[in-house]
């Protein structure tokens, strides 16, 4: 269940983990039956549609353009699995909680079980992922490569706003690009104001492995003057590099390397204009 929950959450909001309650919609969605097929290993998932669990919350599908209301969260599940084990780096199907998650099927390999296969139904994935024990380590690499979050200043315009899960999306000026968002409760009122007008979000930016916006977790959300559009329109960035795995640059100091190589050994003798001219050369 927490699998499921998690991976419809991800699709919805753009993270699969938050403080607080589920929002009601994905409580009923993964309101699912398990048992066990006489004889068998198989374990058969009885799981509404999105729509069947929660039919008033989907009467308007234009609110959820990401999901399809007549998939089930298992389906979603399936695909988020389906998606790690092709190695999508720039899919949004999964992050950093998602995988966590994965990892815990170390646990049923433990107990002698060889291989997990995924069949859901609905054609939601193009064939039915198989995870193995040896897929374990691939989870983890995977969640090793995700970007850590970072602070960031974005301008856009206010393209929609979802009270149910507190949700909004912005389309950047520059190349279109449309960001998912998340806000606090209390700001949701003052956002109805602002729809369809150009706003400035300041928050935390989370992103995929290859280092696309999965979502911003907004701080403060304001209207923002053509200044800002000009200014701050761009597409968030992460800090450290995607190509490689952020561990092996980690390299420990010793007392003649790193920091330690710098301290003591500046001021020199070299005058303000030199070290400035030194520093534009490395530049």
């Amino acid at each position: 269940m927490e699998g499921s929950q998690q991976a419809i959450r991800l699709v919805a909001q753009g993270r699969s983990r938050a403080r607080g309650s589920l929002p009601r919609w994905i409580e009923r969605a993964t309101d699912f039956d398990v048992r066990v097929e006489a004889g068998s290993t198989v374990l058969v998932v009885e799981s509404p549609t999105l729509r069947e669990a929660d039919p008033s919350e989907f009467d308007q599908e234009s609110l959820f353009p990401e999901i399809d209301p007549d998939r089930t969260s298992f389906d979603y599940l399936a695909q988020a699995f389906e998606a790690a084990l092709s190695d999508e780096d720039h899919t949004e199907r999964f992050d950093s909680g998602l995988l966590d998650t994965f990892v815990q099927l170390d646990v049923v390999f433990d107990r002698g079980i060889e291989e997990v296969v995924f069949h859901p139904r609905n054609g939601a994935v193009t064939r039915p992922p198989r995870v193995r024990h040896s897929e374990i380590r691939r989870f983890r690499d995977i969640a090793h490569r995700i970007p850590r979050p970072r602070h960031v200043r974005t301008a856009g315009k206010l393209d929609s706003i979802r009270h149910s899960d507190s949700t909004f999306s912005l389309a950047l000026e520059d190349g279109g690009e449309v960001i998912k968002g998340v806000a606090g409760r209390g700001d949701l009122g003052a956002l109805q104001a602002l729809w369809g007008e150009p706003v400035v979000v300041s928050g935390q930016a989370h992103f995929t492995a290859s280092g696309k916006t999965q979502r911003i977790d907004a701080d403060a959300i304001g209207r923002a003057s053509d200044r800002d559009l000009t200014a701050w329109s761009l597409r968030p960035e992460p800090l450290e590099s995607t190509g490689a795995d952020a561990g092996r640059l980690r390299v420990a100091q010793g007392p003649r390397s790193g920091l330690n190589a710098v301290l003591g050994a500046w001021p020199g003798d070299e005058s303000e204009a030199e070290l400035v001219a030194a520093i534009r050369e490395m530049s």
